[in-house]
């Protein structure tokens, strides 16, 4: 029964209550994050909490007078993110340096280091703020040494001459911790390239071992560091031992010094520098040999030093510096081999070649290799270049194994006549009839063969073209065949009707992926991504492949359009209607797109002048590598990119653009904004890749003049 009592309720509908009772904690919330907003950029008491500094670096060299005043606040946490507030700020906080000094001795150790750290980057005067910031690489802190030697190292040659004080007047820790700073900042030396044995980049000492010139010191630094190795104490001797070494310096018994240490550093820092002798390294093949004999180091049962993954490396990199002085290694060279199917036995097959073994025993290294996917094709190229007659004949040998019936042995020799690359061209009579296995995989090492051998496998363009058309063949083989007629080159023009009857189907629908983890789960997609790779091996300016591009500029994929945006540049097309389709990309919703299609307008020919004022346009992009693709673009253009000088010049003071950026080849989980080869190195700022673009407008327009 109810109540007569009970009060009245609303006469609102029930679905209005929910709509007050959201409301009330979301208006509280707008109005709190409101409030912290305007304090966060208002308040000059906002340096006293970490967001706070944040919001007020954004305002960029306005916020300096406040961020100085913090350096003298009485709460040290305060002083700390004041300094920070500085160095995020950079070179436009040039009147905090003078404060920034005061605060480098500061009775709070964060606040030093932060102060040291701010002064490296702020100050105009590098030499001047290193010999500010060296005094503290004593300091009592460890935290405030560390920062003070990365800060030195970061202001570069201008440091040094504060180091090489430190190095002869300062106490036991102070020149310890100078050489230390020096091996990262004078000695320009770099480790090998583990990436290509036949290009390793290791230094070369100034004068050999069999020479009359060790350790000869031509500058005040390299005297002050030969100093260093006659210095009493231990630690600093074998320190400066090792920056002899990267600098060139060393003498014989000091790299032994060096390698009798229980450093594994210091051990492979000896062979490195083994590796720069040539043939005078062959005095140091004992205690090479020595090293292939201690258990602890190396494993017989995987080659691999237990103490340094890459220990073994640094061997062969000495070995081969001693050419046929290494023969003695040999037999313990091909039993680590034995073991291992991976990059190590390309390193192997390279030292046993520069030490003067014969054919068979540098083939017993490579063999095996190449019959596996992940580094037959190194194996194969390897022998291509050093031994041709031998790699034709081991063709003549596979060939005749082809359909031989054996467990996993036709997938293993179609993986080295791949590797063999047109050497094989013979074997394609052979390799064809593997396209229709029923056996899908080995049908798809077959299509990698057939590309992999290239314009040899002209005689396979039928067959290929049959599979990329065919929608019953699975999308794993139709995109390995169309990489196959890619790899023939400008001889597949012929396939481009059918490449372009596929692109002309209608787009799937549902999401777009390419590149699944799986490949058995590669779908359209991926054949669409396929065939645009193909047409820019394909090359050249040809309406059928023009078309195809240019249709896939509205594809619902980015990483499609994107694709087509550099093929069109890549094929050398310089039509307007290009151009103009380049010029409607630059507006597209994705940052990468945009990146990409200015790239491609930057290698273009012709008149670009349409393209000026878009690409200025994005010099303001959110995307800092939107921003230096359009200015690689400018710059590009030359004089005709004049009218884009005032949105460059305006960049040039934009703090953002203080950035560095990133340049690397694509990889299968992230796409490449900018690659190499597209005017900038990694490290670059947009600053910088704005300035190189003015330079080149300003000189091309004064070469018209």
């Amino acid at each position: 029964m109810i109540d007569d009592h009970t009060p009245q309720r609303s006469s609102l509908p029930p679905w209005w209550y929910v709509v007050v009772i959201a409301a009330v904690p979301l208006a509280a919330s707008i109005a709190c994050i409101t409030y912290y907003r305007l304090a966060e950029v208002k308040e000059p008491e906002g340096v006293k909490n970490l967001r706070a500094s944040e919001a007020f670096v954004q305002q960029g060299a306005a916020a300096v007078p406040a961020f100085i005043a913090g350096l003298d606040a009485t709460d040290p946490l305060e002083r700390g993110r004041a300094a920070y507030g500085l160095e995020r700020i950079g070179p436009a906080a040039v009147e905090a340096v003078a404060k920034l000094r005061e605060r480098l001795t500061d009775q709070d150790s964060r606040v030093r280091g932060k102060a040291v750290s701010a002064l490296s980057v702020i100050d105009p005067d590098k030499a001047g703020a290193a010999a500010a910031i060296a005094p503290l690489l004593t300091d009592p802190e460890f935290e405030v040494c560390d920062a003070a030697g990365k800060a030195l190292v970061r202001i570069g040659p201008s440091a040094l001459p504060s180091i090489t004080q430190a190095l002869r007047d300062g106490g036991p820790e102070a020149r310890l911790i100078a050489v230390r700073v020096l091996r990262q900042t004078g000695s320009g030396w770099k480790p090998p390239l583990r990436d290509n044995f036949n290009e390793v980049a290791h230094y070369r000492f100034r004068t050999g071992l069999d020479g009359q010139s060790w350790g000869q010191a031509t500058t005040e630094i390299d005297e002050a560091i030969r100093a260093a190795v006659k210095d009493s104490d231990p630690a600093i001797r074998l320190e400066a031992i090792a920056c002899s070494v990267e600098r060139g310096l060393a003498r014989a018994e000091e790299i032994r010094e060096l390698w009798q240490s229980n450093d594994p550093a210091n051990v492979d820092l000896a062979l490195l520098a083994v590796s720069g002798l040539d043939k005078a390294a062959v005095q140091f093949l004992p205690e090479l040999m020595k090293l292939f004999d201690d258990k602890t180091l190396l494993s017989r049962a995987t080659g691999i030093a237990a103490s340094d993954p890459h220990r073994l490396e640094y061997m062969l990199l000495a070995l081969k510096a001693m050419k046929t002085g290494a023969q003695p290694a040999i037999p313990r060279l091909i039993a680590i081999a034995d073991d291992r199917r991976d990059r190590i036995c390309l390193m192997i097959a390279e030292t046993l070649d520069a030490s003067g073994a014969d054919d068979e025993q540098i083939l017993s290294v490579l063999r095996p290799l190449m019959w596996t996917r992940s580094y037959g094709e190194e194996a194969g190229q390897w022998l291509v270049e050093h031994r041709p007659d031998e790699a034709r004949r081991l063709v003549s040998v596979l060939t005749r194994r082809l359909g031989s019936g054996e467990s996993g042995a036709d997938e293993a020799m179609l993986n080295a006549l791949g590797s063999l690359g047109a050497l094989a061209h013979e074997a394609v009579p052979a390799i064809v009839p593997f396209l229709r296995q029923p056996d899908k995989w080995l049908a798809v090492r077959a299509a990698h063969a057939l590309g992999s051998i290239g314009t040899g496998a002209e005689a396979a363009l039928h067959e290929l073209e049959l599979i990329v058309g065919n929608p019953k063949d699975p999308f794993s083989l139709r995109c390995a065949c169309a990489n196959a007629l890619g790899g023939v080159g400008p001889a597949a023009h012929r396939s481009l009707p059918t490449l372009q009857k596929v692109m002309e189907r209608p787009e799937p629908s549902g999401p777009v992926i390419i590149g699944a983890v799986n490949e058995s789960e590669w779908s359209e997609w991926d054949l669409r991504a396929a065939i645009i790779r193909t047409i820019g091996q394909i090359g050249a300016e040809h309406a059928a492949l023009i078309s195809i591009l240019r249709s896939q500029l509205t594809s619902r994929s980015s990483d499609l359009r994107a694709a087509s945006a550099e093929q069109l540049g890549a094929c050398g097309a310089t039509s307007a209607e290009v151009l103009s389709d380049l010029i409607r990309l630059l507006r597209d919703e994705d940052t990468f797109v945009q990146a990409r299609t200015a790239v491609t307008i930057s290698r273009l020919k012709g008149d670009r002048g349409a393209a000026v004022e878009p690409l200025a346009s994005l010099l303001i992009n959110d995307n800092l590598y939107v921003r230096a693709a359009a200015a690689i673009a400018l710059g590009k253009s030359g004089a005709a990119a004049r009218p884009g000088l005032p949105a460059l010049r305006k960049a040039l003071s934009d703090s953002a653009n203080s950035r560095s950026l990133n340049v690397s080849q694509p990889s299968s989980n992230r796409r490449a904004y900018l690659k190499p080869g597209d005017g900038v190195e990694s490290g670059t700022t947009v600053a910088q890749a704005v300035q190189s673009a003015i330079n080149e407008i300003e000189n091309d327009s004064q070469l018209l003049e």
